[in-house]
């Protein structure tokens, strides 16, 4: 049954449509290029064969198809990855829901059936609605993030869930319920009550789609929530607390939506909170996610690394907003990430933003400044640089900041730009610059990126002769009727990794190549060899003599290498028989290793 539905999913869906949902993959040849969403890399090294619907990372030499690519992009177990492609394709699996962790299983049907609740509350709740439609958001963007509302009561959504079947253990888990420690409270079911009361609420999706946690905002206009003992519930907002399947610092608001258009752009707007990423949402910034709070984390930029290389940071306009714009900005470029800051003028937030300026925001993010152009601006505006004074303060601001870029040409840029702005001499800014001392970076995070960037030389070192070992049966398994003979009467020659491969070849015959049902090792093997042809794609355009004349010149080198190991293998014998005083064997190795020695010299 597993089988053949991962057949009937693979029939429906195309390599090229799904993986293009997660990076963004370019044209080469026959085949698609992209940098590898698995490691940290500045040059394309992962390449996917619509042909043979697989993909190869040739830097961290990860491969599969669209399950692997799945499993290890959403970080989720095959069952999960499964059910995520099943959706994708239209295939019907009810046949694995009891596969699936049942214990996350009831915590998601949980949240599913909860936000039923919040939004029936929200449609039922003229006031609560009035606010969100009053703050610009439509029905159909209501509906889309499936926005709701927390009725002002102690055990509306405790009593619903639980009507439902759900127990106390299970609800508990899921955050959506507080324990008391005051049990006096007898309207309180088992001295738990609602942690999300008379509350606009924001479901929050994992990247599978999966309702996670909440994001419950008090609405202008609402009488406060009564304070309860030892417990302040009067804020803003009020936030799930971390749980077995959510995690703040691992999710991202809205990209279960945005993630496409975040890949096709090539660029993500970043943005602090939920009425932030809405507003400008609806604006038709649909490459657009929300961090929740005001710290970018590791784990959320990588998230952001597999899918774009560009980053616009729209925070807050207060300290808390500029103070991590600095922090994320100075993390984002230990990710090679390209940052732009988009700069709301005098008002609050985007959202206020786009109240004040219903039409300005497209224009405005055209107009985002590059990051060092932003720290320009804003140093020159706190220090007056046409003093001695200033021009010192300014730099002791600024190159700082200029420290963290890691492309030279940017460097030399922007001290160029420097001479006229400050008129200060080129000579001097870059002895200045040259002082500037990195600054030490306490935070582990920062010292984490880096360990990421680490990554891009993961390229496995291999041997001359496996590497034209690869050459040669990456073009046969291309062009197995002019290679069969040349290739399969030199197979001796070949490095040992491929000689099982060589074997299964002679004995079953080339068909076996094509063939989807051979060992999955052999597979696995033939797959990469198709995918390694992006380096041949210039030879196999030529004609056949080419091939044949190309094949046997990398054929000869195979042979070289071969004969030479035998005779250092010869050669060590040779030695060890002397110390034998064994003149036969001696003499009967010597007459091997002139016999290869011929060989080699008529190559």
């Amino acid at each position: 049954m597993e089988f053949d539905a991962k057949e009937e999913i693979k029939s429906k869906l195309d390599i090229v449509d799904v993986l293009s949902g997660y990076i963004q993959l370019h044209k080469a040849g026959t085949n698609y290029k992209a940098c590898c969403p698995f490691h940290n890399e500045k040059t394309p090294s992962f390449f996917v064969s619509p042909q043979r619907q697989i993909w190869h990372c040739f830097g961290c030499m990860k491969s599969g198809d669209i399950f692997t690519f799945v499993m290890n992009i959403e970080n989720v177990d095959f069952i999960t990855a499964l059910k995520i492609l099943a959706d994708k394709a239209g295939v019907r699996l009810p046949k694995f829901d009891n596969k699936i962790s049942s214990q996350n299983k009831t915590t998601y049907n949980i949240f599913s059936d909860v936000i039923e609740l919040y939004q029936k509350n929200l449609n039922s709740n003229p006031e609560a609605k009035d606010y969100l439609i009053k703050r610009g958001l439509t029905n159909e963007v209501i509906n889309e993030f499936k926005l709701g509302f927390s009725k002002d009561s102690w055990n509306d959504a405790l009593t619903y869930l639980a009507g439902k079947g759900y127990g106390l253990k299970d609800l508990s888990e899921t955050g959506l319920l507080i324990q008391k420690t005051d049990s006096s409270n007898s309207s309180v079911i088992n001295n738990f009550y609602d942690r999300f009361r008379s509350r606009i609420m924001f479901p929050i999706f994992n990247n599978s789609n999966e309702p996670v946690g909440f994001t419950g905002r008090i609405f202008e206009g609402k009488e406060k929530l009564k304070t309860i003992k030892n417990i302040d519930e009067t804020g803003k907002y009020v936030n799930s607390p971390q749980t077995k399947v959510y995690e703040k610092s691992k999710i991202l608001y809205g990209l279960n939506i945005t993630k496409r258009y975040i890949s096709q752009q090539n660029e993500a707007i970043v943005v602090e909170g939920t009425m932030d990423f809405l507003s400008a949402y609806l604006k038709d910034q649909k490459n657009i996610v929300a961090s929740l709070g005001t710290a970018l984390t590791l784990d959320q930029l990588t998230l952001l690394k597999r899918l774009c290389s560009k980053l616009i940071l729209a925070y807050d306009n207060d300290e808390a907003g500029k103070m991590a714009t600095e922090r994320n900005i100075k993390l984002a470029l230990n990710l090679g990430f390209e940052i732009k800051i988009l700069d709301i003028n005098e008002s609050k937030d985007i959202s206020d933003f786009i109240n004040d300026f219903p039409d300005g925001l497209g224009k405005k993010i055209e107009e985002s400044l590059p990051v060092m152009d932003f720290f320009i601006n804003h140093g020159m505006s706190m220090y007056n640089t046409n003093t001695l004074a200033g021009k010192n303060e300014f730099l002791n601001y600024f190159l700082p900041k200029l420290k963290w870029e890691k492309d030279i040409i940017k460097i030399s840029h922007y001290l160029n730009k420097l001479t006229s702005l400050i008129d200060v001499s080129l000579s001097a800014l870059e002895e200045t610059f040259k002082k500037v001392k990195i600054e030490e970076v306490e935070d582990e995070i920062i010292r984490k990126s880096k360990d990421i960037l680490k990554n891009d030389n993961t390229q496995i070192l291999k041997s001359k002769s496996e590497s034209i070992s690869e050459t040669i049966l990456s073009i046969f398994v291309q062009k197995p009727l002019i290679l069969k003979n040349l290739v399969l009467e030199n197979s001796e020659f070949f490095n040992f990794k491929f000689q099982d491969l060589l074997t299964n070849i002679k004995e079953n015959g080339i068909e076996i190549i094509n063939n989807p049902k051979i060992d999955i090792s052999l597979k696995e093997m033939i797959d990469f060899l198709f995918l390694n042809n992006v380096k041949n794609e210039d030879l196999l355009k030529q004609e056949e003599d080419v091939i044949i004349k190309e094949i046997s010149q990398y054929l000869k080198f195979l042979k070289q290498e071969y004969y030479k190991n035998k005779i250092s293998f010869i050669q060590n014998e040779i030695k060890n028989a002397e110390t034998q005083d064994n003149v036969a064997k001696i003499n009967e190795l010597l007459g091997e290793l002139n016999n290869i020695c011929d060989f080699l010299n008529k190559l």
